[in-house]
């Protein structure tokens, strides 16, 4: 990779627990070389700054008048803008008690790109920051979840009962949770071709109870 100028990527940290900060921090520390070719801009190691930047990775829901100030500015200020982490791309609708309050970044913006779960995972982070270094557009999984399950030749937790949304989200994270014996959560957003009515028809079939708040956000996701 030959570059004469590092890039700037900032990180903009909107309402979230920051997990996807820490993601992002790891992968760096795991992948030296990356510091050769950007100049990381994060609160989280002391070093902000407010003037233009080649990235910026945003995390984080918009509850605020305060965020969308600093989402605006981000967008302004920046030349790719990343949503990082499912509160960013989809309001993390499964993860806050009150889907209502929180709205995803592209509500009130326009994003470049999208690094989803819940946190964003960091060799996913690793390999989409390499590619836009380079200026190649990183491409989006069009795998489900359950698909990525089978090809690690996981049981089905939806045959033994257990609501699981790998069938309608968005893969690229190896069925993590499933692995570690956890349904999914749909924190990766619903894939391309995600059919809900036919999901709720096969769990009705199998006696597997979808609790109404599940559905609701399952629907606003469309």
């Amino acid at each position: 990779m030959r570059m004469t100028k590092k890039k700037i990527v900032r990180v903009i940290n909107l309402s979230s627990c920051e997990g996807c900060t820490m993601e992002l921090l790891n992968a760096i520390e795991e992948i030296t070389e990356l510091t050769k070719f950007i100049e990381l801009q994060c609160r989280l190691i002391g070093k902000v700054d407010n003037g233009r930047a080649d990235i910026a990775l945003v995390e984080g829901a918009v509850i605020s008048k305060d965020d969308i100030r600093k989402i605006k500015e981000a967008r302004r200020k920046s030349s790719l803008l990343i949503a990082m982490g499912d509160c960013a791309c989809s309001g993390g609708k499964f993860m806050f008690k009150d889907d209502t309050i929180a709205k995803p970044i592209d509500h009130f913006v326009s994003v470049d790109f999208y690094i989803r779960g819940c946190p964003a995972n960091r060799e996913e982070i690793t390999s989409v920051l390499k590619l836009l270094l380079i200026e190649r557009s990183p491409p989006e999984s069009s795998r489900t979840v359950c698909s990525e399950c089978i090809l690690n030749d996981r049981g089905c937790l939806l045959e033994k009962g257990i609501l699981c949304l790998g069938p309608l989200t968005r893969g690229g994270c190896n069925a993590i949770c499933i692995v570690n014996n956890r349904p999914c959560l749909g924190c990766r957003g619903l894939s391309d071709d995600a059919n809900i009515e036919m999901f709720l028809k096969k769990a009705r079939e199998m006696n597997i109870e979808v609790p109404k708040h599940i559905i609701k956000i399952l629907k606003s996701l469309r």
